[in-house]
């Protein structure tokens, strides 16, 4: 019985994930016109870079399926979101989604969580798709003008 639950919420999870990646995708769609740099062979992909946060441990699947070099694309730490201090950075597209990564919807992405363009400090959060009902923001991250 446990495996029979486990492999539904994987199945239910993959079902989100795919019916996003065209959001996803399209919101991308005017970053990819340069090559990602290289982080070099044991550093970290430099977080100015990243243009895409997603659920982290669904990060590699959607790296995959949406073409994305890994030094583009990273999992969102829900604790050390600080606009004011550029996590995540402007440019940047943030996905949280509370039925794939419970612990991506709570005090830390509150202020990701919009359904309206709302500015806050030096930026404007910019929603893309935005569901409460189900706990799932899809937003940009713009420069407040």
């Amino acid at each position: 019985p446990g495996t029979r639950t486990s492999t539904a919420l994987e199945a239910r999870i993959a079902t989100r994930l795919v019916s996003l990646e065209g959001v996803l995708d399209h919101a991308l769609s005017a970053d990819r016109t340069g090559p990602a740099t290289d982080p070099g062979p044991m550093g970290p992909a430099d977080l100015a870079g990243i243009r895409l946060f997603v659920p982290a441990h669904r990060l590699i699947r959607l790296a995959l399926d949406l073409g994305l070099p890994l030094t583009r694309i990273a999992g969102l730490d829900p604790v050390h979101v600080d606009l004011a201090g550029g996590y995540p950075a402007v440019g940047s597209i943030v996905y949280i989604d509370g039925s794939v990564e419970a612990g991506s919807v709570g005090p830390g992405t509150v202020q990701l969580q919009v359904k309206v363009p709302t500015t806050i400090g030096h930026v404007v959060i910019v929603p893309i798709k935005s569901d409460p009902a189900t706990r799932l923001w899809i937003v940009r991250i713009d420069k407040a003008p």
